[in-house]
């Protein structure tokens, strides 16, 4: 009989054996070190009520994926109804100057209820991942985000396969990558990224300093992703004086000698294109965003700082150490673009002190006719606190405006006049992301679901097939069918079936099934994928009536014996009237092989043990003790498949496993027959595809 849940359906004492007999298995294999409860599903409207993807612990811990470690959220949900559809984009990373690599550095997709979608942690190696996102290549949605490391830093483009479609060497020549921005454009055709130029001996003469000053030049380039030759790029070096930058931690000098980093007098952390084919770049050491000419690559205007050309009529439009400047559209008197207002800092000079109440996301109407900005709307911190680097602002397809505030992940949903829908922020206070995002996404892994399957004796209750499957990366299935099979997999029974309950879904059976596989299903119950046949760790008590009716099950749908039947009757046929002597000289030769190598280790059983020989029933192996028990029985337990290289003594009502003589310490040699614990390799080979 299939059963039908959306959990184990047991009784409370059986929920309290499985969860502890899960565990112990799940420890025991080295998977895990917690199996954690289940993300609590959204219910109702949700006005004001918290929502956290939780349970205990500030990361997700997963049986068959111990190599993820995904942060969890605590949500608090304001107005479901009015969010928009997307799932969250976010790379979390504990340092920009990596030094570690917790399993939770890297890119991950949630969906909206914090639940994990995909991990691509392990795919980078843990490494630091920014600006995770999504762009149209070749009209197909893939992802897209900039990796750092000590070897390489570039872009990547992943498909929705999860499979790289192409790199993009961030560097040139004469400047190095910055992770700050990676966009591609034009159905995959352009990438726009930033440059830096450092450690050039500059001659400066400023203040009360003339010399040489290590200063850091940085720019942009747009590259033509077809032929890798740069469509456009462009240096501030020559285009933004040294007097325009905020920057002012320490003297001029000591400023421009300092022999690492040098003078980080722009600090550009965004660049974007206007319809027109100029760009709009944000230099936050100057507070300023910049227009540049795609013709001449000279500044078109400034927007802030200390030589802005717009106005600023309404104090609420003014921002400092900004970032992620973006362009929305146009018409004839304006343009609109968002900014993150940090608002602050995190310097000691004056520069660096708090210009406003909090951080705040800003959308501005920039009239170009009269050089003033105009409000449109603007995002407070949901938290009333300050992100003083990095952040991120969107505006999503319904006009919501989504928010990254940098650090602890918090992120956040607004309506498009700046009420608060909801905000979510991570369980692990070290768990940044620079810039986060809320896109629509359909994954399709290339890669099979994984599964751990494991029985358990539950005594009086009986034994349960445990098994656990997760498909990295998947958006699309609704159930899982768990199927009982043959290892050939060409004989399969229904055995269980279960709604989707998260990133990881757990289905039970009444019964032992040596061999299983998984099979997804969408939300019109088409297969959409399968995992490979998986055996089951076998129970630690193997003379059950469930082991038995197991091994009965097999022996009825195994296709084995056919399969070699039908083999050796097209042999024959090919080979003619002289077949029938080959085959037999083959099987007469390979019973003298065995029969020589039965008795030469039988000899040395016998010398090992110094065993008398008696009648060969009373002793079939050597360490075998005649107990009481009916033959029926001692026949049924002697077809059941024990570990190599143990011993077994059998009793009326176990299977004792003893130490072979020849690995027996010298106290042991007192205690003949010794009873050892019973240690099962609790590995689940890969069995077929």
């Amino acid at each position: 009989m299939v059963a039908f849940h959306s959990r184990p359906a047991c009784t409370a004492s059986f929920l309290l054996g499985l969860c502890f007999s899960c565990r112990t298995q799940a420890e025991s294999l080295g998977l895990a070190q917690d199996i954690a409860p289940r993300a609590a599903k959204p219910n109702g409207t949700g006005h004001g009520e918290d929502k956290s993807a939780s349970g205990g612990g500030s990361f997700f811990k997963y049986v068959t994926r111990p190599d993820i470690g995904a942060p969890r959220w605590n949500i608090k949900i304001l107005d479901e109804d009015a969010l928009a559809p997307g799932y969250w984009f976010l790379a979390p990373y504990a340092n920009l100057g990596q030094v570690s690599y917790p399993l939770w550095n890297g890119p991950h997709i949630y969906d909206q209820t914090g639940e994990l979608i995909w991990s691509g942690a392990p795919m980078f190696d843990h490494r630091n991942t920014h600006d995770f996102k999504t762009a149209m290549v070749n009209d197909q949605l893939m992802m897209t985000l900039v990796k750092t490391d000590d070897i390489h830093e570039g872009g990547v483009i992943l498909d929705n396969t999860y499979n790289i479609h192409e790199r993009v060497d961030m560097r040139g020549s004469l400047a190095d990558a910055n992770m700050h921005d990676f966009t591609v454009r034009d159905n995959g055709h352009r990438a726009l990224f930033m440059t830096q130029k450092t450690g050039e001996d500059y001659q400066v003469d400023i203040g009360d300093y003339s010399g040489p000053c290590n200063v850091g030049w940085q720019g942009f380039r747009e590259l033509n992703m077809d032929t890798r030759i740069n469509v456009f790029k462009w240096n501030a070096l020559g285009h933004i004086p040294l007097n325009e930058s905020t920057k002012l931690e320490a003297s001029f000098e000591e400023m421009c000698t300092d022999p690492h980093d040098g003078w980080d007098i722009l600090h550009f952390n965004a660049v974007d294109k206007f319809t027109d084919g100029d760009y709009l770049i944000s230099a936050r050491h100057t507070d300023t965003v910049y227009k540049i000419s795609h013709k001449d690559g000279k500044i078109v205007w400034k927007l802030g700082g200390r030589n802005s050309d717009f106005e600023f009529p309404d104090f609420r439009t003014k921002f400092t150490r900004q970032h992620h400047v973006r362009f929305h559209s146009q018409n004839e008197t304006h343009q609109l673009i968002t900014l993150m207002n940090n608002a602050a800092g995190h310097g000691h000079s004056k520069y660096e002190k708090p210009s406003s109440d909090s951080s705040w996301g800003l959308y501005l109407a920039l009239n170009i006719e009269t050089m003033k900005v105009d409000l449109v709307a603007r995002f407070q911190h949901p938290l009333g606190e300050f992100t003083t680097s990095r952040g991120s602002v969107s505006i999503l397809p319904n006009e919501n405006v989504f928010v990254g505030w940098t650090y602890r992940s918090v992120h956040s949903e607004h309506a498009p006049d700046g009420r608060l829908l909801m905000y979510a922020e991570a369980k692990h206070e070290a768990a940044n992301t620079y810039r986060a995002y809320k896109l629509p996404w359909v994954g399709k892994p290339s890669a099979p679901p994984v599964v751990h399957s494991a029985a358990m004796d539950f005594g009086d209750q009986g034994m349960s097939t445990m098994v656990y499957v997760s498909w990295n990366g998947d958006t699309e299935t609704k159930s899982w069918n768990l199927l009982h099979t043959a290892p050939s997999g060409d004989e399969t029974e229904l055995i269980a079936t279960s709604f989707r309950q998260g990133f990881e879904t757990v289905l039970s059976w009444r019964g032992y099934a040596k061999y299983v596989r998984l099979v997804a299903l969408d939300a019109d119950g088409k297969e959409i994928g399968k995992s490979n046949i998986i055996k089951t760790i076998p129970p630690r008590q193997l003379e059950t009536l469930s082991v038995a009716d197991e091994a009965k099950w097999l022996a009825d749908h195994s296709l084995t014996a056919v399969s070699d039947t039908v083999a050796d009757s097209l042999i024959l046929k090919k080979l003619g009237w002289f077949g029938y002597p080959i085959v037999a000289f083959t099987l007469g030769f390979m019973c003298c092989a065995i029969s020589v190598a039965a008795g030469y280790f039988l000899f040395q059983a016998r010398a090992r043990s110094k065993m008398q020989w008696v009648k060969w029933w009373q002793h079939p192996m050597p360490g075998y003790k005649s107990v009481p028990g009916s033959d029926d029985e001692e026949k049924d337990q002697w077809d059941l498949d024990e570990d190599e290289g143990h011993e077994l003594e059998q009793s009326k009502h176990r299977i004792v496993v003893t130490r072979p003589s020849n690995e027996m310490s010298r106290h042991d040699a007192d205690l003949p027959g010794r009873r050892l614990p019973f240690v099962r390799q609790v590995t689940g080979p890969l069995v077929g595809q």
